[in-house]
């Protein structure tokens, strides 16, 4: 990725982050998160794609206390911010590991404190991400990735932009290009794995996100 567009992509982000934390956003996304009826190991490895300030993946560890995480964002800053959440949220630093990634390679990291060491990121009970996949330069080829390195049984989750009039136009004013989500579901299908799409009730992420939630066959 070219400098002028990581600097792009860390405004972006930043001005992202902010408006979540003042909406209210992360907290809706993580009672929504709580309350969906998932399924896996106390001691699950878990993937969160595009992270963001960490709030998806740092929900899918409470109630599982021998849970480990990977957050990766192309953004360092955000990830530090992944980092505070955790703090907050109780959970030890020792159980999450941080890595810059460009979700176009989705299973290449490098280490946040050691930019030279690549992260070995291998196969995971549950992989999240949240309206992510959009930045890819192949879509379809991150989708196809991620859902490879789905352990049998374990669960893909994608809290997406939706295609409702809002989701469309804060897609286009962050510069995210939707795949068309009837595609974005048959692309999973077709990897083995049995879909469900779960509307988000919880305000105000309702207004732009809906929720896939795939588990492997």
């Amino acid at each position: 990725m070219k400098k002028k567009d990581i600097a792009f992509a860390k405004s972006l982000y930043s001005s992202y982050a902010f408006g979540m934390k003042i909406l209210g956003f992360e907290r809706s996304i993580s009672n929504f998160i709580l309350g969906l009826n998932l399924d896996y190991p106390n001691d699950a490895t878990i993937l969160d794609v595009g992270c963001g300030t960490g709030i998806i993946g740092l929900t899918l560890m409470q109630g599982h206390s021998d849970s480990t995480l990977i957050s990766t964002d192309l953004n360092s800053e955000l990830l530090l911010q992944t980092k505070r959440n955790a703090q907050k949220m109780g959970i030890e630093e020792s159980r999450i590991t941080l890595g810059i990634s460009d979700i176009t390679q989705p299973n290449k990291a490098k280490s946040i404190t050691s930019p030279s060491t690549f992260l070995e990121i291998g196969d995971f009970d549950v992989i999240s991400t949240g309206a992510a996949i959009g930045y890819s330069k192949s879509q379809e080829a991150t989708i196809i990735t991620l859902l490879d390195m789905v352990k049998p049984n374990g669960y893909f989750i994608n809290i997406e932009m939706n295609e409702n009039l809002i989701g469309k136009l804060i897609s286009k004013k962050y510069c995210y290009p939707i795949l068309p989500l009837s595609k974005m579901e048959k692309i999973i299908k077709n990897r083995g794995f049995n879909v469900t799409s779960v509307p988000v009730s919880r305000f105000p992420a309702n207004l732009t996100r809906t929720c896939y939630i795939a588990r492997k066959i």
